[in-house]
């Protein structure tokens, strides 16, 4: 009888513990998951936090590629001046349509070898010009007088095969130097003399709004169709590279 007893308290105190657990653990976890409203409060405080903080990532990033913009600049710059000791004058502006170049490629054939020359099918621009002239071999037996670092600097935007060198944000660095000498095929001059260096060369970027200056109406951005429109609008305009965001090499 008294074994009996004990189990039978046994079984009592054991359905007694397992209710205060049962209890301990609703306690602990009163209900799963997050209701409606905490949810949206979680998201409402996440979109300010990124309102916030957005803008800031933004600015900082403008601002490198701005500086990237300026260094690229300078070796551009520095370049062109290479290229005007080696052949006293800078180089063009602009290739007509049917004129003969080098083949991208930079391929020797023949014997003695020598570079194989392609026609230009389509009118070849300062960004493009800028790329053909300064980032190949076969125009200085030493080096490229432009070295281009990585992928980023060089863009074929109106996919003519010849590419153009670029800003970070992938537009074209507009340059427009001193009309051709006499001595040099007056078509491969394109806007004549520049605006702001009138002894040197202009050379600048239209900075992250893409337009071609300060003034309203002037094109966007750049694509493929309205390449040759941006160019000529921007060649064309005194006050390009005037802009808040543009970068020049010229003072502000």
């Amino acid at each position: 009888m008294r074994h009996r007893m004990t189990n039978c308290g046994l079984r009592i105190a054991d359905c007694g513990l397992r209710k205060i657990r049962n209890r301990k653990s609703e306690i602990r976890n009163p209900r799963a998951g997050f209701t409606l409203i905490e949810l949206l409060v979680v998201m409402g405080i996440i979109a300010t936090l990124a309102s916030m903080l957005l803008p800031a990532m933004f600015s900082v990033i403008s601002s490198t590629r701005t500086s990237t913009t300026e260094a690229f600049l300078k070796r551009i710059d520095v370049a062109l001046n290479v290229y005007h000791k080696a052949y006293a004058y800078y180089p063009p502006d602009f290739i007509p349509s049917g004129a003969k170049i080098i083949n991208l490629q930079g391929a020797k054939t023949g014997t003695p070898p020598v570079y194989t020359q392609v026609t230009l099918t389509t009118a070849a621009y300062p960004p493009e010009t800028l790329y053909y002239y300064l980032c190949h071999k076969f125009l200085s037996s030493a080096h490229p007088m432009l070295e281009l670092r990585g992928t980023t600097e060089a863009m074929d935007i109106n996919e003519n095969g010849l590419p153009e060198v670029v800003d970070p944000w992938g537009r074209p660095i507009l340059y427009n130097r001193q009309a051709f000498p006499a001595c040099a095929p007056t078509e491969y001059n394109f806007a004549g003399n520049p605006y702001h260096n009138f002894d040197t060369f202009d050379l600048y970027g239209v900075g992250f709004d893409g337009q071609t200056g300060p003034v309203p109406g002037d094109l966007p951005g750049i694509s493929a169709a309205n390449f040759v429109l941006f160019i000529t609008n921007a060649m064309n305009a005194s006050n390009d590279g005037e802009g808040e965001d543009d970068t020049r090499n010229w003072k502000k």
